[in-house]
C-alpha cells in the first residue's frame, strides 16, 4: 500500500477542509485563539502533508509540472496559516481563510486530476467532498468546546456548522452512490475489475461495508442527534456526539483513500 500517497490525500483534505469552514465562525465572537488553533493544526496537517509528499517521491524536485502546481499551492497554504499564527491583529483572519481555502481548493483539484485513477472526471469533485466533511464535523467539534470557554456564545455558528455537516454528507453519499453507478454500468475494463474487487467480501468488500456503515450511515444518525441537541442549546450533549462523529467520519475517509489507491475508484 502507498502509505505517503494516503497520507498526503487524507492530511491535505482535512487541513483545506478545516480552514474552509472557518469563515462560518465570526472572529469577533470567538477571538484569535480560536483562529490561531485551528490554523496551527491545519498548519501541521498541510506539513505532514508536504513531508510525506517529499519522502513519496524521494526528493524536493516535482517529477511532473502538476506537481509543480501543488507544491506551488501547498506552500501559500502554509504561509496563510504561518500568517494568522504570527500576525497580531485578527481582523484578517476571515480574509486569509478565504484565501487560503481557495489555494487548497486548487491544490486538491489539481492533484486530483494529475493523479490518474478510473472515472477520473469525478476524482475532483469527490476529493472536495471528503475535504468538506473532515473540515465541518472535526470544526464543529472544535467549536462545541469553546462553549465552555464562552458560555454566552451565540448557538448560531454551531448551528451553521451543524447545517454544513448535513450538506458535506449529504453531497459525499451522492458522490458514492454516482462511483457505484457509474462503476456498475461501465464497460471499461479496469473499471469493471474494480467493481468486481469491491463487491468481492474476500477482497476489498468488507472494507467497502465498513466503510459505507460507519462513514456514511452511521454519521447521518449522528448528525441528526447533534441538530437535536444544537436546537436545545445543549451545547456539551452535541460536542460530545461529535466527537463519535469525527472518529466514524476520520475511519471513513481513511477507508476511502486506501480504496482509491487500491483499486482506481473514488470512494
Amino acid at each position: 500500500m502507498q502509505i505517503p500517497r494516503l497520507l498526503f490525500l487524507f492530511s491535505i483534505d482535512f487541513a483545506v477542509g478545516l480552514i474552509a469552514w472557518m469563515p462560518l465562525v465570526p472572529f469577533k465572537k470567538v477571538g484569535k485563539p480560536f483562529y490561531k488553533y485551528n490554523a496551527l493544526f491545519a498548519l501541521l496537517l498541510a506539513l505532514l502533508a508536504g513531508t510525506v509528499r517529499i519522502y513519496g517521491r524521494a526528493g524536493w524536485v516535482p517529477r511532473r509540472p502538476i506537481e509543480g502546481v501543488t507544491d506551488g499551492m501547498l506552500l501559500l497554504f502554509v504561509a496563510g496559516m504561518a500568517a494568522i499564527l504570527w500576525r497580531r491583529e485578527g481582523a484578517a483572519y476571515t480574509r486569509i481563510c478565504v484565501g487560503s481555502s481557495l489555494c487548497g481548493t486548487a491544490l486538491i483539484v489539481a492533484d486530483a486530476v494529475g493523479g490518474g485513477g478510473s472515472m477520473g472526471w469525478i476524482v475532483p469533485f469527490v476529493a472536495l467532498a471528503s475535504a468538506l466533511l473532515l473540515g465541518a464535523v472535526n470544526l464543529a467539534m472544535i467549536l462545541g468546546h469553546w462553549y465552555l470557554n464562552i458560555p454566552n456564545l451565540s448557538i448560531r455558528p454551531l448551528r451553521d456548522l451543524t447545517g454544513g455537516l448535513l450538506v458535506a454528507l449529504t453531497l459525499r453519499a451522492f458522490l458514492v452512490g454516482v462511483v457505484l453507478l457509474g462503476a456498475s454500468v461501465s464497460t471499461d475494463r479496469p473499471v469493471t475489475l474494480a467493481l468486481g474487487r469491491l463487491l468481492s467480501f474476500w477482497d476489498q468488500g468488507m472494507l467497502l461495508g465498513v466503510r459505507v456503515l460507519f462513514g456514511i450511515a452511521a454519521p447521518f444518525l449522528l448528525w441528526y442527534m447533534v441538530w437535536a441537541s444544537v436546537r436545545l442549546r445543549a451545547t456539551q450533549s452535541a460536542t460530545g456526539i461529535l466527537y463519535a462523529a469525527v472518529v466514524l467520519v476520520v475511519i471513513g475517509e481513511l477507508i476511502s483513500k486506501y480504496l482509491f489507491i487500491a483499486t482506481g475508484l473514488p470512494l
